[in-house]
């Protein structure tokens, strides 16, 4: 949701037990595997989806969960047009191999918009950074909203102060290389204090 897609509200307003009654997890072949946890989201008057997917391999996770999130994104299940981002949630890092994968599924249907997958592991994901007190707020900026500041202060993008892509903040926003995030910090002296920051 905070990325902006539309999340179903049933699952916001969920309680723990009614989480846990669809979601727990399921021995399968020696690993636990959540058999609904595949979650669908949409940006509200765009053709921008994004599907969540959650892999509990025991051990590092290989190549396979990596392999089934990229095929649910060209193919959907539901019959809907192919997304070009996802997620993948686990429990234990990459193997090299799997990493290998994430950056390579883009690559597989030529003449497509290459897929972008985000990992997290399961325990990044525990507490919520934009609702830490010492995080500042930060806005991710449409390119119409991007080109007005460059207008309104006269600079280039490349000018303006930097923002890793694996900051964890970019992470958690999905912010690509070339986008602009807002930055607002509370100031003593001026009430609040805004930077903007490129992602590179």
């Amino acid at each position: 949701r905070d990325r902006g897609y539309t999340v179903q509200k049933k699952l916001l307003e969920q309680t723990f037990t009614e989480f846990k009654e669809i979601f727990q997890s399921e021995e399968v072949n020696g690993n636990r595997e959540h058999p609904n946890m595949v979650l669908y989201c949409k940006k509200p008057m765009s053709d921008d989806r994004m599907i969540v997917y959650f892999c509990d391999e025991k051990g590092k996770t290989g190549v396979k969960p990596v392999e089934t999130l990229a095929n649910l994104l060209i193919n959907p299940p539901d019959g809907t047009p192919d997304c070009m981002r996802g997620i993948i949630v686990v429990r234990s890092p990459l193997t090299p191999f799997a990493k290998q994968a994430v950056s390579e599924a883009g690559q597989k249907l030529p003449g497509r918009t290459p897929i972008e997958i985000d990992v997290f592991l399961e325990a990044e994901l525990l507490v919520n950074l934009t609702e830490c007190n010492l995080v500042p707020k930060h806005e991710v900026m449409s390119e119409d909203l991007k080109e007005q500041v460059l207008k309104r202060y006269s600079v280039k993008d490349s000018q303006l102060p930097r923002i890793q892509f694996t900051d964890p903040m970019a992470r958690y926003f999905g912010l690509r290389r070339g986008e602009v995030v807002k930055i607002i910090r509370a100031s003593e002296t001026a009430g609040r204090y805004v930077t903007y920051r490129l992602c590179v």
